[in-house]
Order: C-alpha cells, then sequence, then structure tokens
C-alpha cells in the first residue's frame, strides 16, 4: 500500500495494481488543513495510515477500510510522520515530538529512508 497527502485535505491509498489505472485511489477525508506528512505501517497486523496536517492534528486510519481510529491533538502544525518500534513503551502507543530545533544528519540521507 502507498499512501499519499495533498493541500486537498485529503489522504489516497494506492495499491500496487491500482497504479496501472486499474482502479482509483481510496480517498480518506476528515482533515481540515493541508497534508504535510503521511505513513503507513503495521499496528498488531492491521495496515495502518498516520497523517499530519496543518489543523494541528494527527490522524490514525485503518488502512484496510479507510476509517479513522484515532485523531490526536498536536497544539501546533504536523510536518511529518513516522512509525517506530519503543521498546519502553505500550503496545499502540502514539508520541507526538515537538522539535525545538532544527536536526541534522549526517552520512547519506537516503539510509534514513525506509
Amino acid at each position: 500500500m502507498v499512501a499519499s497527502g495533498a493541500a486537498d485535505q485529503t489522504v489516497r491509498l494506492w495499491e500496487p495494481s491500482w497504479i496501472k489505472g486499474e482502479r482509483s485511489p481510496r480517498v480518506l477525508e476528515g482533515h481540515e488543513g493541508s497534508i504535510w506528512g503521511v505513513k503507513v505501517g503495521v499496528l498488531d497486523r492491521v495496515p495502518v495510515v498516520v497523517s499530519g496536517a496543518a489543523d494541528d492534528t494527527v490522524r490514525m486510519w485503518d488502512g484496510r477500510s479507510g476509517k479513522t481510529l484515532a485523531v490526536y491533538q498536536a497544539g501546533q502544525d504536523v510536518v511529518a510522520c513516522a512509525f517506530a518500534t519503543d521498546p519502553d513503551g505500550p503496545p499502540g502507543a502514539v508520541r507526538i515530538l515537538k522539535l525545538e530545533r532544527p536536526v541534522t544528519f549526517s552520512g547519506n540521507p537516503w539510509a534514513f529512508l525506509a
């Protein structure tokens, strides 16, 4: 599954077979601002999509049905989303982080893409 977000406040879900034009993407609606970050992952064997937007929210969607699973208030625009395993956190925990200063990575920037 591939997900995309846009200024039209929607998330679109694409399956590889659909990209050939066999089917239109599924459109997820609910954000009230441009979407800046989208990430696809798996939570308890369920495909999920997380999106962050200029409406100060993070939304978690069921990747199969397209239904909203949760909405989190971030308090400011959300510009990126990621999935990561936290061995110290409870299963299914969501963390919203605010970076106080820019972060610079050295080395090959492609190494951070998954």
